[in-house]
């Protein structure tokens, strides 16, 4: 099987705007006269271009050299370094003796592949890419590292071995995650560097293998709160507990709070103790009753004791909280615009009259885009129920209380949906600790953390709840969120967000900024340096085989899915066109999806876009996946539906055997070439 290789769609036959020709003093090119005019001037041909030069020595209309750039100012002066030369039959071991260039067979294949694509390169650079061709890092091929530099040359980029290996890594399809692995391993081995560099690159690397740390612990918060807020089970269940306790039969029989607590008994206990509910001084319902409230109190304090001290060892809760005192504990956020923000601004202005006070309650409640119209109209009851009266720190209190378990909800009802505003899960640590709702992000992948970390049950078995929960519901959203997750935390905005001068402190968490210190470190070691080198190298590849050519752009990203037990290596490479506005064309578009997944391993999805009508082709070895697709069909085509798209059709095809991706795809836009393998039609 031949598995595609990666071919930038610039690169796929389209028809991309060209650049002028642009000559440099000392390159070497292969070109045509195709005129001759007087002092010595000729019109040569390079590939597409043409371009008026001066020559050193006359030469024949229709004859082919080898010509070297000998000035550009103030016109171009070209030398003829080779005889004439039959196209079909380019003379290397020719050039090489002309330039008294080494005669080694990396210079060979460098001439001849720079030649049959009509590339003009300078002497110099012709020797740094023999050395860069002569210690290829292990797997590269070196048909890959030529089209490297042919790409260095057709982009105009600096001919460095930094953007030479941009360009290498940046084109491949997989591996990020064996890279990604390789330097984690490297960097646990190591003890040269600082425990903070060692750190924040393991924080860097943890955010972009766990991209839904931020979610995690706000579904472990939320649940916690929800948990203390829940009504006691019975208005009596105190006094049956005291009732079971104090009972001289039972009390007898060495039954206590702690043996309640228990959900089994041994079974002659548990008959001793029917016997004893049912023969006991107490009238045999009631006691009854009692004791199954009273169980079922034990089991809820344990519950909530066990909620309490997952937020105390975050450190969300004080030490010295407990269930009667924790709300009395809070500390709400003074960050603008927050719901702790509002709280606190209720609590400590006593200027505003007691009716002010309820219309700026009902004004922010109506204002407050995520919460829901039953939770909207309990707190516009709550605040009814205060009219006329002069407790308004009791209104306050209550309103606190209303509102942590409204934000508890929504970010538990709430996963992978659309947010408006300031998040439920930003809203419920605002009204927590104001400490959190300073840099959220932050503050809840350090949660994250400790919850991972925690040998306590409790904690752990909320994590692994939280974890099945997220699975559960991963959705479209969702995957956006952990690709948008996983791109910021590589750091491939790092350069945009020094520019514009916005959120430096989170940008300079990511994995791009600790890479470049820890390259520029020279008490780095060489072996982790180089492989910090290549993760950069790809991080830089993306940017720079993205762009544009005229109206048609060009966007590639390597993303190493990583979470809740499941790997995909993924690039997603996307070609479109420009607006007038600016903006993306949303009606035209081809996106290929390369992916290495886990069960089906190389994947290439190629979806394209004709006025909103969308085809999708799947390429894949394994048989029968049309079986697995059919009960997603009528998911993708409704998601499409109500963007607007329209579902034309998906395709599976094998990989081609003896051809490239590029003539595949080919095919698969040409209606009448019959297609192999399984259709589905919609």
């Amino acid at each position: 099987m031949t598995i595609p290789s990666f071919q930038p769609i610039q690169n796929q036959q389209m028809n991309v705007q060209k650049s002028p020709l642009v000559l440099k003093q000392g390159q070497v090119f292969y070109g045509s006269v195709k005129q001759l005019y007087p002092n010595q001037t000729a019109e040569i041909q390079i590939g597409g271009h043409r371009l008026v030069a001066k020559l050193e020595t006359p030469l024949k209309v229709g004859d082919a050299h080898f010509f070297q750039v000998t000035s550009t100012n103030p016109e171009a002066q070209l030398k003829v370094v080779s005889g004439p030369i039959v196209k079909d039959s380019l003379n290397v071991q020719q050039l090489m003796e002309s330039l008294n260039l080494p005669k080694s067979q990396e210079m060979q294949q460098l001439l001849s592949h720079f030649l049959k694509n009509q590339l003009p390169i300078a002497k110099e650079q012709l020797l740094q890419a023999e050395s860069w061709l002569k210690n290829l890092p292990e797997g590269v091929l070196k048909q890959e590292a030529l089209q490297a530099l042919q790409k260095l040359v057709d982009l105009k980029i600096p001919f460095t071995e930094e953007g030479f290996k941009a360009l290498l890594f940046g084109s491949k399809t997989n591996g990020i995650t064996k890279n990604l692995e390789q330097f984690v391993k490297l960097l646990e081995q190591n003890s040269q560097i600082s425990p903070q560099v060692k750190a924040n690159l393991f924080n860097a690397i943890e955010s972009i293998a766990k991209p839904f740390q931020t979610e995690k612990a706000g579904m472990m918060i939320a649940r916690s709160i929800n948990i203390l807020l829940q009504s006691e089970q019975g208005a009596n269940s105190k006094d049956a507990l005291n009732l079971l306790i104090q009972g001289s039969a039972l009390k007898n029989e060495g039954l206590n709070e702690a043996k309640l607590a228990s959900s089994e008994l041994p079974a002659n206990q548990a008959s001793k103790e029917a016997k004893i509910l049912t023969n006991g001084p107490t009238p045999r319902n009631e006691t009854l009753n009692a004791f199954k409230e009273a169980k079922l109190l034990a089991k809820d304090s344990a519950v909530k004791t066990a909620a309490l001290n997952i937020l105390k060892e975050a450190a969300i809760l004080p030490k010295e909280a407990n269930l009667e005192n924790w709300l009395n504990l809070l500390k709400v956020s003074s960050r603008n615009e927050t719901a702790g923000s509002f709280i606190s601004q209720l609590q400590f202005n006593s200027n505003p009259s007691m009716a002010q006070k309820i219309q700026q309650i009902t004004q922010f409640i109506e204002n407050e885009p995520n919460l829901s119209a039953q939770q909207k109209n309990a707190i516009h009851q709550l605040v009814k129920s205060f009219e006329g009266s002069n407790h308004s720190e009791q209104l306050v209190k209550q309103l606190h209380t209303e509102l942590l378990k409204a934000y508890s909800e929504q970010t538990l009802n709430g996963i992978f949906t659309k947010e408006q505003g300031i998040s439920p899960k930003v809203q419920l640590l605002s009204l927590l600790k104001h400490e959190l709702a300073e840099n959220p992000e932050i503050a809840l992948k350090n949660i994250a953390k400790i919850f991972e970390n925690s040998n306590e049950q409790a904690t752990k078995a909320m994590l692994a709840e939280s974890e099945a929960t997220l699975l559960s519901k991963l959705n479209g959203q969702g995957m956006e969120k952990a690709i948008h997750t996983i791109l910021k935390n590589l750091g491939l905005s790092f350069e945009a967000a020094l520019n514009k001068n916005a959120d430096i402190e989170t940008m300079l968490q990511s994995l791009k900024p600790q890479l470049l210190l820890l390259v520029q470190d020279e008490h780095s070691p060489a072996e982790l340096k180089n492989a910090a080198e290549i993760l950069l190298a790809r991080l830089n590849g993306m940017q720079l085989l993205s762009g544009e050519a005229g109206h048609q752009h060009q966007i590639i990203m390597q993303i190493p899915l990583h979470f809740l037990g499941k790997q995909v290596d993924a690039t997603v490479q996307w070609n479109g066109r420009m607006n007038k506005d600016g903006k993306i064309d949303s009606d035209f578009a081809r996106i290929l999806f390369y992916l290495n997944l886990e069960a089906l391993k190389e994947t290439v999805i190629d979806m394209q876009v004709q006025n909103r009508i969308v085809t999708i082709y799947v390429y894949n070895e394994q048989k029968g996946l049309e079986v697995f697709a059919e009960p997603l069909k009528k998911t993708l085509k409704a998601g499409l539906e109500e963007r607007n798209y329209h579902l034309s059709g998906v395709m599976f095809k094998p990989f081609a055997k003896k051809e490239s991706l590029s003539k595949t795809m080919e095919k698969g836009n040409d209606c009448k070439t019959p297609h192999k393998g399984v259709d589905i039609r919609i």
